[in-house]
């Protein structure tokens, strides 16, 4: 058996939604964790996907110290994808 992809999705408004069904649907990965500045919108879609609360970041600088995260997604409004993209890459 193959080990699962862990996906951690930044940014969970908007354009997020249209990832959500195609992480949750592949057979090579999983939902793992969120970040997000918004904390009502992180915690209540953290809820609906079955996201561990110590997975829900409200600072999503702090998601990248997690060595367990394999993908990084990032559904941010276009002007943070920079910095985002960089600090997942480091």
């Amino acid at each position: 058996m193959t080990k699962k992809l862990k996906v951690a999705v930044i940014g969970v408004g908007g354009i997020a939604g249209t990832h959500f069904p195609g992480w949750k649907d592949s057979p090579h990965a999983e939902l793992y964790a969120m970040g997000d500045i918004a904390p009502e919108a992180l915690h209540r879609l953290g809820d609906l996907h079955g996201i561990d609360p110590a997975l829900r970041y409200e600072d999503s600088w702090e998601l990248f110290k997690n060595p367990d995260i394999d993908i990084v997604d990032i559904c941010t409004p276009n002007m943070y994808h920079t910095p985002l993209t960089v600090a997942a890459l480091e």
